[in-house]
């Protein structure tokens, strides 16, 4: 069996049978599997916006190559007796306890802010009549603030291929749409991703970990260095280890760390605002019309 990465140019609107032809005639063979390994949209010639695209292709009729080996994370489960509490239930957070619940830790996730459930129905509130919600925003509640940012799953850090191929595959398995793994920017979407959020949830539920929304952490007490308790408004939980993965806009805990010693490392400047566009308006300018076949919205900064 032999493999190879070729790379295509495709139109937008392309269905599977078109991208089988392409394959053949640029391989020439007839009998093969495939697999996409990345694509991304080339806009800059907006006469002419295609796909680029890698595709591994395997066949009988190919010589020479191997197939890759598939990124893959083994988590090895072995009951630990060990608590892990875990503050924060965006990705940092939720990943953190998931992976250490699925190796045999018991682990509990804190969120300061509400189900996915109620926080949407106080955001729809909230951008109706004004009424904030201190639990149930933009920024705190379950899923983390990309919930109801548009869910986009890039990461500044490189060589994590193996971990990001894992949070990917969890994503898809939880009902997020397969191109994720292979599109150059993939996001999910908000009102896909409430769902994913949820799925998540039960996910982690049934491999035996502990979820509490509306407690807000607000202390650590340490002893001879060490963190032995944290204190919540939804009580005290005394643990083996503690995760803290609080997101942006979490002052309170902020202060709380500093004051308990921790050590922070500011930027040199950080600003934020949410600025809202209709989507027509973005395609226009990106793509030269409203709509493009095959692709969901235009990207951009």
């Amino acid at each position: 069996m032999g493999f190879r990465i070729i790379e295509l140019k495709l139109p937008t609107g392309f269905e599977e049978e078109l991208l089988h032809r392409h394959i053949a005639h640029v391989l020439q063979i007839r009998h093969f599997s495939y697999q996409i390994v990345s694509q991304s949209l080339d806009a800059r010639n907006k006469r002419n916006i295609h796909w680029l695209m890698q595709v591994g292709v395997s066949s009988e009729e190919l010589s020479g190559g191997k197939s890759p080996s598939p990124e893959k994370i083994e988590i090895p489960y072995k009951k630990r007796h060990k608590r892990v509490l875990v503050v924060g239930s965006g990705p940092a957070g939720f990943f953190a306890a998931f992976v250490l619940q699925k190796a045999g830790f018991e682990t509990l996730i804190l969120e300061r802010g509400a189900e996915v459930e109620k926080r949407s129905l106080l955001l729809k509130q909230f951008e109706k009549t004004g009424v904030f919600s201190p639990i149930a925003n933009y920024s705190f509640g379950e899923g983390g603030a990309g919930t109801f940012s548009d869910g986009k799953l890039t990461s500044r850090s490189k060589h994590i291929s193996k971990e990001k191929a894992f949070f990917l595959k969890t994503y898809i398995e939880a009902g997020a749409p397969q191109e994720i793994a292979w599109l150059a920017h993939p996001h999910v979407g908000s009102d896909i991703l409430r769902k994913v959020v949820v799925n998540l949830r039960r996910l982690y539920l049934e491999s035996g970990g502990e979820l509490l929304f509306e407690a807000l952490l607000t202390d650590l007490v340490p002893k001879n260095g060490r963190i032995l308790e944290a204190v919540s408004t939804a009580g005290s939980f005394e643990y083996d280890y503690f995760i803290v993965a609080p997101g942006h806009s979490a002052y309170e805990t902020y202060r709380m760390l500093i004051n308990r010693g921790v050590i922070f490392r500011l930027k040199n400047f950080a600003l934020g605002c949410r600025a809202e566009h209709p989507q027509e308006f973005i395609n226009l300018s990106q793509w030269g019309s409203v709509s493009l076949k095959g692709v969901k919205a235009a990207e951009y900064r």
